[in-house]
């Protein structure tokens, strides 16, 4: 842990935010990694991270959904057009909205390691897609240069890099000796 390494005491609360915020001690700073694309209603859980951090909130997300670089395969092997997700973009903005003085940085991801075999990465996809080995060959082809090696492993995602969007904000101006959140409007 990068916390604990550098002399942070680090706490971990699990279960769903809000839900779990009566159970979890106010701290200096609330991080959250990689959740913020599957929350139903952003302005409780931001208003109870901002109301739970003494200084900052941290908010680590990709800057679009891991996932959605294979809508175009939904669409294709089960005729299901998804929706759009939300970007970074959005989420900074709808932050923004909420009054949160939010601030940005992007960083390009490493990305995963990879499959030592072809096969098993068109697996990974494959299982993602609930589709059988018997559409492995089409699979392959509807991928194209998304299936790939890279570093020496075999590789299957979006084929420009992926950048990491760390949105966070100041607290300490925001938080009423009372424990409430004054936004700005």
């Amino acid at each position: 842990e990068i916390g604990t390494a550098r002399g942070a005491q680090v706490e971990t609360a699990r279960g769903a935010w809000p839900d779990v915020a009566a159970s979890v001690p106010m701290a200096d700073v609330a991080v959250c990694h990689s959740v913020l694309y599957g929350v139903a209603d952003l302005e409780p859980f931001a208003g109870t991270l901002t109301s739970h951090a003494r200084r900052r909130v941290v908010i680590v997300i990709p800057d679009r959904a891991w996932l959605s670089w294979m809508d175009d395969l939904w669409d294709r092997f089960h005729g299901l057009r998804r929706t759009p997700a939300p970007t970074a973009g959005d989420a900074f903005e709808a932050l923004r909205e909420l009054g949160l003085p939010v601030h940005r940085e992007d960083r390009i991801a490493g990305g995963d390691d990879g499959f030592r075999r072809r096969d098993e990465a068109l697996a990974e996809v494959r299982r993602r897609l609930c589709l059988t080995a018997a559409h492995d060959g089409d699979l392959a082809g509807a991928l194209g240069d998304r299936l790939r090696r890279r570093g020496g492993r075999w590789v299957a995602g979006p084929v420009e890099p992926v950048a990491s969007v760390t949105l966070w904000w100041n607290t300490s101006a925001l938080l009423k000796e009372d424990g409430r959140i004054e936004l700005a409007q």
